[in-house]
């Protein structure tokens, strides 16, 4: 494998020398029109001479599925020198992080390929490929180059309204720089360096946190010919060098065979699925679904889990009816021919300048983007015999290699098109996760090692949450059965009967955009006030209990929950309370099937009183006595012909703590306060509204108490409605993670100072052999397990503003940084040491002096032992 991994290395290195050495032999290539010249000078500014591209990433990760998308058309920082933190928050970017907050990665780089037909020359250009250094699309000089980001959460704007996601972006590049620089390409099969066709490429991505949508991110890639020529049989690609593994800076595990896990290039699948059955079960319907994806071969077991689970892959959302064919190529990369494969069938043959897998130059690009095929999965390689009628025997013995595991890479295309002049085509694709892909930890051994039986392999492996996720972003770029346009046309639908019960299932929109979804209600605005081994939460659900949801536009609140974890991961954050309306599902006999329906709609007890009590004084609502948990399934509510019965929509913790019963710890603030006269804050009369502006009736809050005052804990407050049983579509709750806040019970700054409480560190004495990382109390949110990384000494009772120093006893400054935060925060009184030196040198056993020193110039000095 290391061996494999050299001669990756070292065709890179050959290759990026024959593109140094051209550039030097042939300066004459780069004398020609400036790229304005190029360009449709109407069109944009380009870049020029001697202007430089302003490159930059942007990192989704408001879901489960993490990763950069850049303005120079790669995903993920795969083959940078320098990799690339997020241009907006400078977080560092991981390559594909699955789920979230986890150390599992899926994808080494990605990007767009656009390959066409100018003036009888076949041309491809490339965010990225096999070439470690090639870039032949760039994004315009500062600040025209910049990276858009918009989402449905800000505040609104005219930005916001434009916004379809919780994070948006939207990148602009073009291909038509020509001139040498460090990421200049050159295409050895036709001795030239990067021809561009002049397009232009806008690339907008949209993420989002919920439940059934948090899997993925939708893509819409436009393309736009800006030349004054047309481009002939245009083909959009997606280029992927999926390389499945953990971490390898984060881990000290191993294997189930004992050995460390594999650095996850040369054990990976590639396949295509075609289809999966649909999520309801009554149509035997059969989605289409023609998505690309990729594997670990066997997910690195370590026991009876797995270090990577999942699968990863992407799929076009559409197919434009101008599109005539989709191609599914994988390939597995070697600058050794005889090593270097990928399928091919025998009607379309060609050598790829480096053997039969990897596409080398434009024209072999162009024929791999536009041969229509659909490759066979990677597993069933060594399964193609010689008499095969449609595919090339593949080179034995290294068959079986390739069917146990490579350094596979793929393209996904969709093609041709014709551009004129000025015209433009849109691409909306996805990039989808799933999870638990890997179930039998001895499959791989089982079926593919020891033996060779793909479809018994097949038959252990689960793609059913890929699938699902797959379904989902196709129905959130074109929601099914509605009719966006108002023009009559809703989409395409089947029947689906259970009995005498029929409805439509709607399985595909009326192929017009709509990129929105079911969504939960939204998160609650709250705040945090720790005190020592305690902490108080207040929020306000205004938004919360009023907002329509944005697909069914009904009013679907059902309630609150409070969460508490002691790290960021969304597997961590455990339930300590919740607050729901009483309300209840009503389950129909259906005779001729012989089964209990659910019904979509949810009822109030109001509304059951209203509908099935006894009549009081005229009125079959005054039956205070009706209670629907008394008609269960084994004894219904009978009325006529009819029988059903009602269960409770999640746990009806629906008494507050301020009331007599009560069945949650939750409160209300102002408890006598009535519904306000009108919902804007701003118009209500003072009577209303809190000192801080919002309305007192929505006022909640909850104590969590018992809790250490020297860790950090995370607190969330999400809202959830009822969904849409109906539907398949459980209660959607907002994310415990998104807008989480970390905090120590401590005393607040304020608190603090008013009551005179001096600064104190601890643990002290430090000692290394405290166990303090096996306890969990260093380490549990560092992104890479390196020991010297992850000690901590603590501080505690900081003002919100100082300056913190470490000297030696002789005075010598061995750190110093600025403890800056809001008073509000729940760190605000908090702050840690790493034990390294300013000169990033571990610290030694010594007596330490520390010193705080407060923006009024007060200062307070202790000492602080450190045993290593």
């Amino acid at each position: 494998m290391i061996e494999m991994k050299k001669m990756k290395d070292n065709f890179a290195f050959r290759y990026t020398a024959l593109v140094t050495i051209l550039l030097v032999l042939f300066p004459m290539i780069f004398s020609g029109a400036d790229a304005r010249d190029i360009a449709n000078p109407k069109e944009s500014t380009y870049l020029s001479a001697g202007s430089a591209p302003d490159y930059k990433m942007a990192l989704h990760n408001v879901g489960k599925i993490v990763f950069g998308v850049s303005n120079f058309g790669q995903f993920a920082n795969g083959d940078i020198s320098l990799p690339f933190s997020d241009c907006f928050t400078g977080a560092r970017i991981p390559d594909l992080q699955y789920p979230k907050s986890t150390r599992t990665r899926y994808l080494y780089k990605g990007g767009i390929w656009v390959g066409g037909i100018l003036d009888g020359d076949t041309l491809v250009s490339t965010g990225c490929e096999f070439n470690r250094t090639s870039r032949e699309f760039h994004p315009d000089y500062y600040p025209f180059g910049d990276i858009k980001r918009r989402s449905i959460l800000d505040s609104p704007s005219e930005e916001t309204d434009r916004a379809h996601s919780q994070q948006d972006f939207e990148a602009v590049f073009f291909d038509t720089l020509v001139y040498g620089n460090r990421y200049s390409s050159f295409d050895p099969i036709d001795s030239r360096p990067h021809k561009p066709m002049n397009i232009k490429v806008t690339l907008k991505s949209y993420a989002w946190s919920y439940e059934y949508a948090d899997d993925f991110v939708i893509f819409e890639c436009d393309v736009k010919n800006i030349n004054d020529h047309s481009l002939e049989g245009v083909y959009i690609g997606l280029y992927l060098d999926p390389d499945n593994h953990e971490d390898v800076r984060n881990t000290s595990a191993t294997t189930g065979e004992g050995k460390p896990p594999s650095p996850g290039a040369e054990d990976d699948f590639a396949g295509f699925l075609k289809t999966y059955p649909a999520s309801n079960p009554a149509c035997g319907f059969i989605d289409t679904v023609n998505t690309a994806w990729s594997v670990d071969n066997d997910g690195d077991p370590v026991g009876t889990d797995f270090i990577v689970p999942g699968i990863t892959g992407v799929r076009f959302l559409k197919q434009p009816s101008a599109f005539e064919k989709l191609s599914f190529n994988w390939w597995v990369f070697n600058y050794n021919p005889v090593y270097d494969f990928g399928p091919q069938q025998s009607e379309n043959y060609r050598p790829m300048g480096n053997g039969i897998g990897t596409p080398i130059g434009d024209r072999n690009k162009y024929a791999l983007m536009s041969n229509g095929e659909i490759d066979y999965d990677q597993i069933y390689t060594y399964a193609i015999r010689p008499t095969d009628p449609v595919w090339i025997y593949p080179k034995q013995p290294y068959a079986q290699v390739f069917t146990r595991g490579r350094d596979v890479q793929y393209v996904l295309s969709l093609g041709p098109v014709s551009l004129g002049p000025g015209q433009e085509v849109t691409v909306p694709f996805a990039l989808i996760g799933g999870e638990d892909f890997h179930r039998d930890y001895n499959n791989f051994k089982t079926n593919l090692r020891r033996m060779y039986e793909p479809d018994a392999y097949y038959g252990n492996v689960n793609f059913k949450d890929f699938a699902v996720n797959s379904v989902w972003a196709s129905w959130i770029y074109d929601n099914p059965g509605v009719d966006t346009d108002t023009d009559g046309y809703f989409g395409k639908y089947i029947t689906c009967c259970e009995g005498s019960y029929c409805e439509k299932y709607w399985y595909e929109g009326d192929d017009i955009p709509d990129l929105v979804g079911a969504s939960p209600p939204p998160a609650p605005v709250y705040w945090i006030d720790p005190t020592v081994g305690k902490i108080r939460i207040r929020w306000n659900g205004l938004k919360s209990e009023t907002t329509p949801d944005v697909f069914s536009r009904r009013y679907d609140f059902e309630g609150y929950r409070v969460y508490l974890a002691r790290d960021n991961r969304e597997t961590s954050f455990s339930l300590v309370a919740s607050y729901d309306i009483e309300d209840y599902r009503k389950y129909v006999f259906d005779v001729t099937n012989y089964s209990w329906n659910l019904l979509d709609t949810i009822f109030t007890l109001e509304e059951l009183r209203c509908l099935y009590g006894d009549t009081i004084n005229g009125n079959p609502c005054n039956d205070s006595l009706f209670d629907p948990t008394l008609y269960t399934k084994g004894k219904p509510y009978i009325l006529g012909d009819s029988m059903f019965y009602f269960a409770g929509q999640d746990f009806n913790r629906y008494i507050l703590g301020n009331y007599p019963g009560a069945n949650t710890g939750i409160k209300k603030i102002y408890p006598d306060q009535p519904y306000p006269s009108i919902l804007d804050p701003r118009l209500a009369d003072s009577s209303e509204v809190t000192s801080d502006g919002y309305l007192k009736y929505f006022e909640y809050e909850y104590t969590i108490d018992n809790l250490l005052p020297t860790v950090p804990y995370y607190v969330n407050i999400t809202a959830f409605d009822y969904g849409s049983p109906r539907s398949n579509l459980g209660p959607l709750e907002s994310s415990r993670v998104l807008n989480a806040k970390m905090f120590y019970p401590l005393y607040t700054p304020d608190s603090a100072e008013s009551k005179n409480l001096d600064v104190y560190v601890y643990p002290n004495p430090y000692r290394i052999d405290g166990g303090y990382l096996e306890a969990g109390y260093e380490g549990r949110n560092a992104e890479y397990y390196i020991p010297d990384r992850l000690r901590r000494i603590h501080f505690a009772n900081l003002p919100a503003e100082c300056t913190i120093g470490i000297y030696s006893l002789d005075g010598d400054l061995i750190r110093e940084w600025e403890h800056w935060k809001d008073p509000s925060d729940g760190t605000a009184s908090h702050d840690e040491w790493d034990l390294i030196t300013r000169n990033t040198q571990r610290i030694v056993t010594g007596i330490y002096y520390w010193v705080v020193e407060d923006r009024q110039g007060r200062t307070q000095i202790g000492k602080l032992v450190i045993i290593m």
